[in-house]
């Protein structure tokens, strides 16, 4: 929970700590281990597991690190699915400990791992408790994105947590019971498999083939996030319709709180170069804002785009204004699918005999709904993320790969 970088705390509180103070008398919560990652007893006679993470520097600084015993994880995992069957919510907590995900410094201290999947067999665990067939929350700690997509396809919720930090159980009981609204997106791309390794949101445009049989998207992209609430957008609008290589416009859209709750939004404004000297990557971020929106509550973002944002040189800036076209036009990206439609449009003007154009996308959005597997709150199944992309290929908005199951507080 603390990282491996961390120091020992005075005070910290667990998950499970962080769940039954949350609930208090209004229900009983019952905890198995479920499965050990590794075996804390190689260096250190504590007591197994080592609960709340109090002990992260004595594990992050063993140079041995020894896998728990299949035989004894299996009993381990017979005994959740018996409580699983026996509940009316189950919260799997799986990860990386400090000894799975460290800095490898030295030949007898390693730390790095060939896959990004699960350590041991926690896998298992996880497909084990959801043939139990109750509702059941993922829960994510760990320092890098785990690969994990037949998890992700068939886990109702995933809450990606990171190191949380001493007060991480708190903290996760008040977004998985509805006490706060998560609104925060993903920093990175979650990957499918090492193979799509590096995977970024501004790669080049050719820079990811694909293998056979596999997709070549993430499966949760950068900026990907979910809330306990709706939005939805109105179509963006660029003003004025033209303007000169050093001159501005604004792009602006109206986002509103569709659904029941208060929630945060994150708006972000993306470009993309379609026509340059040299090749460009398929997004560049440009901007973001966090708002906070009522039910109902309607706001309009606004960013400013200027030729500055599409340099190719911070070195030559004079020479790149003069030779490249800067058009404006729009796609909306959703789920697997794209939708191309016309809408009012504008452009940056270029030298002579250099100009395009183009339209906006509009606004609307596909909205899924379901129940959060703890609470009665609703849960938005598609990505609340407005993508805008002002130097040659759009303004746009796009949603998750995936239907949408991972939030982020």
């Amino acid at each position: 929970m603390l990282g491996g970088y961390s120091g020992v705390p005075r005070h910290s509180v667990s998950i499970l700590e962080g769940v039954r103070q949350r609930l208090g008398a209004d229900a009983t919560v019952r905890h198995v281990e479920g499965v050990r990652i590794t075996e804390d007893s190689t260096f250190t006679r504590g007591p197994q597991p080592l609960a709340g993470g109090t002990r992260s520097q004595a594990r992050w600084s063993s140079d041995r690190v020894v896998l728990a015993d299949p035989a004894a994880n299996r009993r381990r995992i017979e005994e959740a699915v018996a409580l699983a069957r026996d509940s009316d919510a189950v919260i799997v907590v799986v990860g990386d400990n400090e000894q799975t995900a460290r800095e490898a410094y030295a030949e007898n201290h390693l730390g790095d791992r060939p896959d990004l999947r699960l350590v041991g067999q926690q896998e298992d665990l996880v497909r084990a408790v959801l043939d139990a067939g109750k509702p059941t929350v993922l829960m994510l700690i760990n320092g890098r994105p785990p690969a994990i997509p037949e998890l992700a396809e068939r886990a109702p919720a995933i809450l990606e947590c990171w190191y949380p930090g001493q007060e991480g159980g708190t903290a996760a009981a008040e977004v998985l019971f509805g006490d706060v609204n998560p609104g925060g997106k993903l920093p990175v791309s979650f990957p499918r498999e090492v193979g799509q390794l590096p995977l970024f949101y501004n790669r080049k445009p050719t820079a990811m083939r694909g293998y056979l049989f596999e997709s070549t998207r993430p499966l949760f992209p950068f900026g990907h996030g979910l809330s306990y609430t709706t939005f939805s957008y109105s179509d963006p609008t660029v003003s004025p319709a033209q303007i000169p290589p050093d001159g501005r416009a604004t792009v602006s859209v109206e986002v509103t709180n569709a659904g029941e709750r208060a929630g945060d939004e994150v708006v972000q404004l993306y470009i993309r170069d379609e026509v340059s000297r040299a090749t460009r990557p398929v997004m560049e971020l440009k901007g973001f804002r966090r708002i906070t929106l009522a039910p109902g509550e309607r706001r309009t973002v606004t960013f400013e785009v200027g030729s500055e944002q599409t340099l190719l040189s911070r070195a030559r800036p004079d020479a790149d204004r003069r030779a490249r076209p800067l058009p404006i036009d729009g796609r909306r990206k959703f789920g697997r699918g794209e939708v191309h439609r016309a809408g009012r449009g504008g452009t940056i003007r270029s030298p002579p005999g250099k100009r395009k154009s183009g339209g906006i996308g509009p606004g609307g959005r596909r909205r899924e709904r379901a129940s959060s597997p703890i609470g009665q709150d609703p849960v938005d199944q598609t990505d609340a993320r407005w993508r805008a992309r002002p130097s040659l290929e759009s303004l746009s908005r796009i949603s998750s790969d995936q239907s949408g199951r991972i939030a982020s507080p």
